[in-house]
């Protein structure tokens, strides 16, 4: 399990890559594949931005690929795969910028990951209630069952509970 995990890994660093070519070079097609619903918004500057953030998350990836006993490294690639999360839903649901797609595509990511890693890792996953509670109380129902359900899907919380007995 542990190398279908790390070949997943592998997998969506280097897919990740593909947007970072299109936010350094091609910055329209950028605008037009992710943010369909404000190409205006779409400029050169936040393309590149985008390309910056998403080449980190794709280091942080692949590193977790290549050294997937570190616990450590696992809880900080599974915290960039929530913020991924959180940025394409609110890009979604909050400022209407990104389709159904564009948002899902994390989603699909997110889970696969859980479902290899959870076989591998003995850590419990623990979802803190107060924390996204009070973050989506402002939200509209489907919107706050929809980011409920993807915190606790992706583990926003890791805890390894044999350090702390």
């Amino acid at each position: 399990m542990k190398t279908l995990l790390r070949i997943w890994l592998i997998s969506v660093a280097f897919l990740r890559v593909l947007s970072v070519i299109l936010g350094y070079f091609y910055p329209a097609t950028l605008g037009e594949s992710v943010f369909g619903r404000a190409l205006s918004q779409v400029t050169p500057l936040t393309a590149r931005t985008f390309g910056t953030w998403t080449l980190l998350s794709s280091v942080v990836t692949l590193m977790c690929a290549l050294n997937i006993e570190s616990g450590p490294l696992y809880r900080t690639t599974m915290a960039s795969f929530v913020i991924a999360i959180v940025f394409f839903f609110l890009e979604f649901e909050m400022y209407r910028t990104v389709d159904m797609r564009s948002a899902m595509t994390p989603f699909i990511i997110a889970s696969k990951l859980k479902s290899c890693a959870s076989s591998i890792f003995d850590f419990p996953i623990c979802v803190q209630e107060s924390a996204y509670l009070s973050f989506t109380s402002g939200l509209n129902t489907t919107a706050t069952s929809t980011l409920v359900m993807a915190i606790a899907y992706s583990s926003i919380v890791v805890e390894d509970t044999k350090k702390s007995k």
